[in-house]
């Protein structure tokens, strides 16, 4: 339920098997949270779920989590490093939002949406990020942080892929190719390396923006 552990003294947490939705609020000012565990039955984080959880420095994400919703871990600021679920697909606004400690974060090749790098705005220490989907997931951006170490690490077979994409045009400069070997199990049946550029471009949109 919303706000179910609002502002309590808990210092971890290990939830139920069983779970889908972890609710709006349902931890948030938790401020002596330390580490959570969520059951691999969870397949969505409510908004604000650990927002100003400011001593969270662990959390175990599971495979079966597919969305995480705005300002869901927003102001943790003990954050380092997190591994999303293999099948998320979605990432919503501000997200991972003023987690000054955050490192690295390694994004599911399944990632279909992430409302913009604003979903990691002012997390300034980011040097790392893992972007393994092999069609360009889609996102919109009306602010930008400055990093100043950061690398974007992207499939070497799509890199010319996120380079000709108008969405991804501010991150040119910090994609790096990488190598994380075969992918294909996560292209859309419509996707063809045979495609020309334009028709590369047109189906991602079509895959991304449409039902």
């Amino acid at each position: 339920p919303a706000q179910a552990f609002f502002g309590m003294g808990l210092t971890s947490v290990a939830l139920p098997q069983g779970l889908k939705k972890i609710g709006e609020g349902a931890f948030s000012g938790c401020s002596a949270l330390t580490s959570i565990v969520i059951p691999d039955s969870v397949t969505e984080i409510g908004n604000s779920a650990f927002n100003s959880c400011i001593n969270l420095t662990y959390i175990e994400l599971p495979n079966s989590l597919e969305s995480i919703d705005e300002y869901a871990f927003a102001d943790c600021y003990q954050l380092s490093k997190i591994h999303l679920s293999a099948n998320l697909e979605e990432i919503g606004k501000y997200a991972f939002a003023s987690c000054p400690n955050l490192k690295s974060i390694t994004l599911s090749a399944r990632l279909r949406d992430i409302s913009g790098f604003n979903a990691f705005l002012h997390s300034d220490s980011l040097e790392s990020i893992y972007l393994r989907a092999p069609i360009p997931p889609a996102y919109s951006d009306d602010q930008m942080s400055e990093y100043k170490n950061l690398s974007i690490y992207v499939p070497k077979e799509s890199y010319e892929l996120y380079l000709s994409s108008n969405d991804w045009v501010l991150w040119r400069d910090y994609f790096k190719p990488y190598d994380y070997g075969d992918l294909s199990e996560f292209k859309p049946e419509y996707f063809s390396s045979d495609f020309s550029k334009n028709m590369l471009i047109d189906t991602f949109q079509m895959a991304t923006i449409g039902d």
